[in-house]
């Protein structure tokens, strides 16, 4: 995991060094700019708001992407042990462990480097940090009556909470339309290392690569809208 984030800063300073050797950039273009990433809200229950400085006039951008997550989640599941289930034969059509609710905040630190004066194609790398409050509908294995028979089975217990702390970095290629006026589009892709750390003996969430507690490398593309300010 050290050696994932070295790794990280050092690509963020070959490339800081590399654009203060290069000339100025006489651009046009905002110094400042606002986005949204829409794909996060619709998949990931996230909104993410991206706000970039230029670093002078070369081609080095600076990038604070902070995140909220909601999402209210589902009753038809139980827990075994350190694993959610839902009820019946719908897992294939979902991305992640079943929870009551979540709730959660992070935020990403990026450099930016275009390759070209017109602001096009760029590298992104950087570091990240992520926290999640899942709650869950805790069971419990215990004894119980039915039509005058004891039975043993997982019962629900009470409502638990998961609490994940999950730091990354990124390593992303994008292409920005060029655009000398307000509105901003651009294009991403690349990937993430993420490192998740979790309560013990509770449900993980770690089973899928779209888990919120997922540990691993993980595939990373969108899209993002914005404006350009002064």
């Amino acid at each position: 995991m050290k050696k994932i984030f070295l790794l990280s800063w050092v690509v963020v300073c070959f490339f800081a060094a590399q654009g203060n050797a290069q000339a100025r950039y006489d651009w046009s273009q905002k110094k400042y700019t606002v986005a949204i990433q829409p794909m996060q809200l619709l998949f990931k229950n996230s909104l993410r708001l991206d706000f970039e400085v230029r670093i002078a006039d070369g081609p080095g951008w600076l990038q604070f992407g902070p995140a909220a997550y909601y999402a209210k989640g589902e009753e038809d599941y139980f827990c075994l042990g350190n694993r959610a289930y839902r009820d019946g034969y719908r897992d294939l059509f979902y991305f992640s462990e079943p929870f009551t609710s979540l709730l959660g905040g992070g935020l990403d630190i990026n450099y930016k480097w275009f390759f070209d004066a017109k602001r096009s194609l760029y590298l992104l790398s950087g570091l990240s940090f992520t926290h999640f409050d899942i709650k869950y509908w805790g069971s419990v294995w215990s004894d119980y009556i039915e039509d005058g028979l004891q039975y043993s089975g997982y019962l629900p217990a009470d409502f638990n909470h998961q609490h994940v702390n999950r730091p990354g970095a990124n390593f992303l290629f994008g292409f920005q339309v060029p655009s000398r006026h307000l509105f901003l589009f651009d294009m991403f892709g690349g990937f993430s290392y993420r490192y998740s750390v979790a309560d013990k003996g509770k449900p993980s969430y770690n089973e899928e690569v779209f888990s919120y507690g997922y540990t691993g490398w993980v595939f990373v593309t969108g899209v993002r809208f914005g404006i350009g300010i002064k």
